[in-house]
């Protein structure tokens, strides 16, 4: 303040008061904050926060492209220095079939409900949803939600405001017959959600073919009619405004690529050949840069220990080359892509980070024979998981950052329990679905929280 009262912010220019701010850390700036509303104003401003992530050396990437700097910094921040929440739980009551994420909401879907949860930090129901009949598929994607009866569709789209979702359509076969095929068989359907667009694939008494609506408007785009000779399609990815298919053709499986945006199929790439002897349906990772595909191969008719090379091609299909992993007899391959490299387990105790476009080895982690997943969690970070525990690694620095526990008395021993991970949380649900663990690393500062809260025995319990 100067003499006469006034606040000397008033009198600075803003690339002054940016150039200051750029000399504290993200602690100081929320205490400025909270001097007075016009510093709050200016030091909230997106610049000030992109320039402390660049001065540590973060840099926004596909992962978290279209949120704010300022929850970009808390977030990397929490998850370097290990602030997070815990939280433990038990599910009664009907199974839950499966976890969705979608940024800082969870989606718990059961049998006959769907529930949106947020974690901030204690666990409040936002939302329980519940069609009358058996949810046979629920599909979470950005901001969308998609529940398949068993003759129907039901379309919703989430609020910014509230994080609640809104029904936008019903898409029944008994009463709009045209959205189908009349000799469809809709409980036999599988719905996709992604880039605004709920996908169904339709399995025909015949052949097959794929329709498409808009899940903001609910309006159907097309629906196109596949290959004769496409017997099955196996797996389905949407993402960058593209649909991938693995099917198979002529006794090989393929890769068929549609682009939404100019509304045609513009690749078809042969993955393996010869797939009678032992080849298991491939495995597929795509981003904006690469796509990957592998596939174990069953020796032994009981287990499978070998698997093929993996192979890689560029956005546009072309092929860029292939390695041979050297698993020897590991009997979980993990790998996830992060940009323009490939991170996988290529022994029981390494990974191995790859840039397949120069065919060249960026390094080696450490690893322990019970690893079962890898997943990237936010910029260079990547998530190493085990049975009962997970590390953080920063690749890019060859550092694992901390290890956390996340062992309870309700997982399953010896199998591999269920792991969903992006930017805000990391969830683990055991194989009897009936014990469930998340690990919130909020967009805010937890510098001054606990580490761990206590586990929770006994039912979920939540504040609507």
């Amino acid at each position: 303040m100067t003499t006469d009262g006034l606040d000397f912010v008033t009198f600075l220019p803003i690339e002054v008061i940016e150039l200051i701010a750029s000399y504290l850390d993200g602690a100081d700036l929320l205490s400025c904050c909270n001097a007075s509303q016009l510093w709050c104003d200016v030091l909230n401003r997106d610049a000030v926060w992109r320039m402390l992530c660049r001065q540590n050396g973060w840099c926004q990437d596909d992962v978290f492209r279209s949120s704010s700097w300022r929850k970009f910094y808390w977030l990397q921040k929490n998850w370097r220095s290990g602030h997070f929440k815990t939280n433990h739980h038990l599910i009664e009551g009907d199974d839950c079939l499966k976890v969705g994420l979608n940024k800082e909401y969870i989606v718990l879907c059961h049998v006959f409900s769907t529930q949106v949860w947020k974690f901030s930090p204690k666990p409040i129901l936002l939302q329980e949803i519940c069609c009358g009949d058996f949810h046979f598929q629920t599909n979470v994607s950005e901001r969308s939600l998609v529940i398949r009866l068993r003759r129907s569709f039901h379309l919703y789209y989430q609020n910014k405001s509230d994080g609640r979702y809104s029904l936008v359509r019903v898409i029944s076969q008994d009463k709009c017959c045209e959205d189908f095929d009349s000799d469809l068989d809709l409980e036999s359907a599988t719905t996709h959600c992604g880039c605004n667009r709920l996908v169904v694939i339709q399995r025909a008494k015949k052949d097959h073919s794929i329709a498409m609506w808009h899940l903001d408007s609910g309006n159907k785009i097309c629906c196109i009619k596949m290959d004769t000779h496409v017997k099955h399609i196996l797996k389905t990815i949407i993402s960058s405004n593209r649909l991938y298919l693995v099917v198979v053709i002529d006794n090989e499986y393929r890769l068929k690529i549609y682009d939404f945006l100019k509304n045609i199929w513009i690749y078809e790439l042969v993955v393996f050949k010869n797939i009678a002897f032992g080849v298991v349906p491939p495995e597929m990772q795509v981003n904006d840069k690469l796509i990957v595909c592998f596939s174990p191969v069953d020796i032994n008719r009981d287990l499978c220990y070998g698997y093929s090379p993996m192979k890689v091609w560029d956005y546009n299909g072309k092929f860029l080359t292939s390695v041979i992993l050297n698993s020897g007899r590991v009997d979980y391959f993990a790998f996830c892509l992060v940009d323009q490299f490939v991170i996988y387990r290529s022994s029981e105790e390494v990974v191995k980070v790859w840039n397949p476009r120069d065919d060249k080895e960026i390094c080696e982690l450490p690893a322990e024979k019970e690893i079962c997943k890898i997943d990237r969690s936010i910029g260079s970070l990547v998530v190493f998981s085990y049975e009962k525990y997970f590390d953080v690694w920063d690749w890019k620095r060859k550092t694992k950052l901390y290890r956390v526990k996340t062992e309870h008395e309700n997982y399953d021993s010896l199998i591999h329990n269920r792991i969903e991970i992006n930017a805000f949380h990391y969830t683990k649900q055991s194989r009897n679905k009936k014990c469930f663990s998340v690990f919130s690393f909020y967009d805010q500062d937890l510098s001054n929280c606990n580490f761990l809260i206590p586990y929770n025995e006994g039912t979920l319990k939540y504040e609507r």
